[in-house]
């Protein structure tokens, strides 16, 4: 999505040394990866519990049966859910340091998305979308900050962006075996849990550019 900061209200703010700009958003995209991490467990074990409180519900048998074993799926790839997404963040967050990549193939041609692609991100934009919503304010404002430190826009796949977090989210849930209609169940709880997870790791990274005098969102 556009941003609303445009590169003349960038450049009248005083300019800043491109390296040290660059290793503070590294630091950021650090920071954010630990932090996201350390809480991804508990994130799970909240969705284990909304699980478990929909298989008590009352219901056709049909309906009962499926949350069952919808239950019984999750309990058995929790783990390993959680695992693979540790893992995908230290992959992005190694791939972030690296020069970036073309924004096309080298020999120019676009690259055609399998529908499951095009599935996981919509998924994740609403994930994300609603996500934002219960943040208020906070991740356009890093966004913008961001922005200015980079001095150009952030990448689509940026892990500053709340969308990348959440199409990994979608990505290794299918990559561990679990279905996405058993994702569709828990959208409520998940973008509630993403709400709060990314207030906090965002607010701490709002602090982490204070500390280093970058310009406040409404100076930008």
């Amino acid at each position: 999505s556009a941003w609303p900061c445009s590169t003349g209200a960038m450049s009248s703010l005083s300019p800043h040394p491109a390296a040290p700009a660059s290793g503070l958003l590294n630091q950021a995209r650090q920071q954010l990866v630990q932090g996201l991490s350390a809480e991804l467990p508990a994130l799970a074990a909240q969705l284990a519990a909304f699980f478990e409180r929909l298989t008590h519900q009352s219901g056709a048998l049909s309906e009962s049966q499926g949350r069952q074993a919808a239950w019984q799926r999750y309990r058995q790839q929790q783990t390993a859910w959680t695992q693979a997404c540790c893992a995908a963040l230290l992959s992005a967050l190694a791939a972030s340091s690296l020069p970036a990549r073309n924004a096309l193939p080298r020999d120019g041609a676009f690259e055609l998305l399998s529908d499951e692609v095009i599935e996981n991100q919509i998924q994740a934009a609403r994930l994300a979308l609603a996500a934002s919503e219960l943040t208020g304010s906070s991740i356009e404002a890093l966004r913008l900050r961001s922005q200015w430190l980079q001095q150009q826009e952030l990448a689509a796949d940026d892990l500053l962006r709340p969308e990348t977090f959440c199409q990994l989210l979608v990505e290794q849930w299918l990559a561990a075996g679990l279905l996405r209609t058993d994702l569709q169940v828990l959208t409520d709880p998940l973008q509630t849990a993403l709400g709060e997870l990314l207030k906090k790791h965002y607010a701490a990274l709002h602090l982490l550019y204070d500390r280093h005098g970058v310009p406040a969102s409404k100076e930008l």
